[in-house]
């Protein structure tokens, strides 16, 4: 099963990313530096990186299409600043879902 997931680079989308490839799923992590997750990735061939941002959906769109699974761990890390991560980057991330038809996040 293809699974995206977002937020990959995070203290939990690492950890949630790290159980996913021992369980053996074939993931889809969308980073905005994908250097971040080089050292896993040479020890994983079922991982795949997206470079990319959940603003632009035309950087992750073919991806999600190949999955059956969406995870979203985004969140702000320690900032305290005013974000909109969870109100515009969640309507990005379900618009990308509704164009490929899919409905599990």
């Amino acid at each position: 099963m293809n699974i995206f997931l977002f937020g990959a680079t995070g203290g939990t989308g690492y950890e949630v990313l790290v159980k996913l490839l021992e369980e053996k799923y074939h993931v889809v992590a969308l980073a905005r530096n994908p250097i971040a997750l080089d050292h896993i990735k040479r020890m994983h061939s079922n991982l795949k990186i997206v470079k990319g941002t959940i603003y632009n959906t035309e950087t992750y769109q073919e991806e999600l299409n190949k999955c059956a699974i969406v995870i979203s761990t985004l969140g702000t890390g320690t900032s305290r600043k005013p974000t909109e991560i969870y109100s515009k980057g969640g309507q990005h991330i379900i618009s990308a879902m509704r164009m490929a038809n899919l409905k599990r996040l």
